[in-house]
């Protein structure tokens, strides 16, 4: 089985934030960007996701970022997303932005399908 052919992924970071989180922003942005795929970013994490806190993502996003501490994208607990009705409507809010995959810079990577969502390993 070969690559996906993604076109556009979503990253956000969930939890809590920590060293490093920035420059894993920026390199996750920069290489699919180098690789043709578009990028939207996700505020506040899951919750941001359950509320489509989605915007573009460039290089001029991710400039002067990596000596910042925190996230850029900010992060925020979010206990709604252990429903699966809420991971469902999660789904459709991604679908409906044109996101075909999630990286979560936690290292969960999210395939979106049209059946909704199953985890697998995304290597640009």
């Amino acid at each position: 089985m070969g690559k996906p052919n993604i076109k556009t992924i979503g990253v956000l970071t969930s939890g809590g934030d920590a060293p490093g989180m920035n420059a894993a922003i920026r390199a996750v942005v920069r290489t699919a960007i180098h690789n043709g795929i578009e990028v939207m970013g996700v505020q506040r994490g899951y919750a941001g996701l359950i509320n489509g806190e989605l915007f573009p993502m460039n290089r001029s996003s991710v400039s002067d970022i990596i000596q910042r501490g925190g996230t850029i994208l900010r992060t925020a607990r979010c206990l709604e997303f252990k429903q699966e009705e809420v991971r469902k409507e999660a789904a459709q809010i991604l679908a409906d932005n044109g996101v075909e995959a999630l990286s979560d810079l936690v290292f969960i990577t999210l395939n979106l399908y049209s059946t909704g969502l199953t985890t697998s390993t995304f290597n640009i």
